[in-house]
């Protein structure tokens, strides 16, 4: 870390220690698990946004950090869109659409956090609206309306055309060419109209979503949403057919996704989707604990963490209003990313990095690996870490544009920021790997009891590893040796000649409490 960076922690820190004394509602202090135990790096963030979270947390009453601070950086890359791109390495390139998902409880106020921050684009996206309204869109509906009724008369030449005796029977080739241009024209009018413009949505279907992605400029859209429940249900509920997790995956990263024209058929679209769903504790173990989801790799595109927000009381300090220079900052900024890259027809431009960059991402990739394979921790989770470059990237473009606003892509993406993008990487694997070996604790537990009502049903306190294997666990040989290796103070297993054999069986022992 460099001196420049480590100025920066050490302020931030400063910062953090004395907004961190508040006043707890209930009369007992929180719980150990309630308290944010690794704290949100914030200092790798630009001064402007810094001081915006501080103020967002200090006006909305909510002592966490990291609620807030997720709230600003998935905010800011739905501002970018997809109009920028970052060189990844081997001739990639990388977008800059997150998706996080921070977790709190009902009734902390995450409304009250997300508002203030989330303004400047919906203010960006009413005055891209008007402008939309005033002049294109006027003359475009005056071309439809035009087409339609065209398309309607020559149809019904063409119907007449094509009977020989009719005199129009000599014109059929000159009608049929002359409705396909105009129906080529309408196309491309309903088109244009669908790309009126659309910053973000909140609980659409992966179809309608879609819809409005293929319409837009760099076909980018966010979904923001300050409670997630309806967007997971939306998802989960539409496993069946194997078409909603495709959709979401994609415009993620990219990939060509068919988009169904009524009048031309299927097209595929490259897409673009930021997301900022926020939702309570359930929802995420929801989420950690829904194989198809994980499977899918759905959930290893999610930045999902649990921010441990609690209330704070009321203060003198917290209904004064935000100071409005702090908010103008992250206005402007906001405002001016937006314009230079969400809203700009221009082709994408791809920023290049220093070379020490690609070094860093090499063992940050590197580190990912290790994880998934042999003793690694994720390696049960394996899809979750196969992501982690790839959100590494997204996280260090955007910090690079926050840096630079419009000028970010006249600047190679230097070493000091990519170090601030894998530290705060870091930071959300941390938070990752707490809430898999939580989840991994639950499932234990619930294995142990189920293994404990299997003895219990065979009346017996001994069962050999076939019986095991053929009981309602369905377990194979590794599932038993896993499961012996955990809970070795409550099973045991030994080498046995039984009745009426002569070789020795393996057999599993249950021990009393």
């Amino acid at each position: 870390m460099n001196e420049k960076l480590k100025k920066l922690k050490a302020e931030a820190e400063r910062k953090s220690a004395e907004s961190a004394r508040f006043h707890v509602v209930d009369d007992q202090p929180p719980e150990a698990d309630e308290i944010e135990e690794v704290p949100f790096p914030l200092h790798c963030f630009p001064p402007f946004v810094r001081d915006m979270v501080e103020e967002v947390n200090r006006t909305a009453n909510v002592a966490s950090v990291s609620l807030t601070a997720g709230c600003a950086l998935g905010i800011a890359s739905a501002a970018l869109g997809a109009g920028v791109a970052i060189a990844s390495g081997g001739g990639r390139s990388c977008m800059g659409n997150l998706w996080v998902m921070p977790l709190a409880h009902s009734g902390l106020g995450k409304s009250s956090v997300l508002n203030p921050l989330l303004q400047p684009l919906l203010e960006a996206e009413a005055d891209a609206q008007n402008k939309f309204d005033s002049n294109e869109g006027p003359q475009l509906e005056v071309d439809q309306g035009y087409l339609t009724e065209k398309i309607k008369t020559m149809r019904k030449d063409y119907a007449k055309a094509r009977d020989e005796s009719h005199p129009l029977g000599t014109k059929i080739e000159g009608i049929r060419r002359g409705l396909t241009q105009m129906i080529d024209q309408l196309n491309q009018v309903e088109d244009k109209l669908k790309g009126r413009p659309c910053f973000r949505v909140e609980d659409s279907t992966p179809e309608a979503l879609l819809g409005i992605v293929s319409g837009q400029c760099h076909n980018a859209v966010a979904s923001i949403s300050a409670e997630a429940r309806a967007i997971i249900k939306v998802i989960t509920g539409r496993y069946d057919s194997g078409g909603a997790e495709a959709i979401y995956c994609g415009l993620f990263s990219g990939d060509p996704i068919a988009v169904d024209r009524i009048t031309r058929g299927p097209e595929r679209v490259k897409g673009y989707l930021s997301a900022l769903w926020l939702g309570q504790p359930d929802v995420g173990t929801k989420v950690m604990e829904d194989e198809e989801m994980l499977n899918s790799g759905l959930v290893a595109r999610m930045l999902l963490y649990q921010t441990n927000a609690i209330p704070q009381h009321s203060s003198k300090e917290s209904i004064a209003p935000m100071v409005p220079k702090v908010q103008d900052a992250w206005s402007a900024k906001l405002k001016e990313i937006c314009s230079a890259f969400r809203e700009n027809p221009e082709d994408v431009k791809v920023i290049p990095v220093e070379l020490k960059v690609n070094d860093l991402l090499i063992d940050f990739q590197n580190r990912s690996v290790d994880a998934r394979i042999g003793n690694g921790f994720m390696r049960k989770k394996h899809s979750i870490a196969a992501r982690w470059a790839e959100s590494a990237w997204k996280i260090i473009l955007i910090l690079h544009c926050l840096d630079h606003g419009a000028a970010a892509t006249q600047i190679a993406v230097p070493f000091e920021t990519a170090e601030r993008g894998v530290e705060l990487m870091d930071w959300f694997i941390d938070q990752q790997e707490a809430a898999i070996l939580g989840n991994q604790l639950v499932d234990d537990n619930k294995e142990l009891k189920e293994v404990i009502a299997v003895f219990e049903a065979s009346g017996r306190s001994e069962m050999t590893r076939r019986e095991i294997s053929r009981s309602s666990l369905k377990w194979k040989a590794d599932d038993i040796d896993r499961f012996l290796l955990l809970h070795p103070t409550r099973f045991t297993s030994e080498l046995k000649i039984l009745a009426g054999s002569q070789r020795k069986t393996q057999i599993i022992r249950i021990l009393p409490e």
